[in-house]
């Protein structure tokens, strides 16, 4: 029981961590309506982004992608950026498909 506390909490925490790190970007652009639609999807996806969490140990290969994002962007290397963000949200299109039809098979 104090595992599962334990892990339940490092998720929340990675969770919220992932969320800021979008949301610095979107808010860094100035795009208020980015911004505001980011905070939608987030709010619509949070049960699935939980579930994908629990069940999908890529957390480190997510943080690697956010790590070259930082890089690129940091560099102001915008060709980099594009890239580096247009794979993140291609890995995380497939990871979300892979819970989706995880959790369709458990039903």
């Amino acid at each position: 029981a104090e595992q599962t506390e334990r892990s339940q909490s490092t998720n929340a925490h990675l969770l919220n961590l992932d969320y800021q790190f979008h949301r610095s970007i979107a808010r860094s652009s100035g795009n208020l309506w980015l911004t505001s639609l980011l905070d939608q999807v987030f709010d619509q996806m949070a049960l699935l982004r939980i579930q994908t969490l629990q069940h999908n140990p890529q957390v480190l290969e997510i943080r690697q992608e956010h790590r070259q994002i930082y890089s690129a962007i940091a560099a102001r290397d915008s060709r980099k950026a594009v890239e580096t963000i247009v794979s993140h949200l291609s890995a995380s299109r497939d990871r979300v498909i892979r819970e989706i039809e995880r959790l369709r098979e458990e039903t």
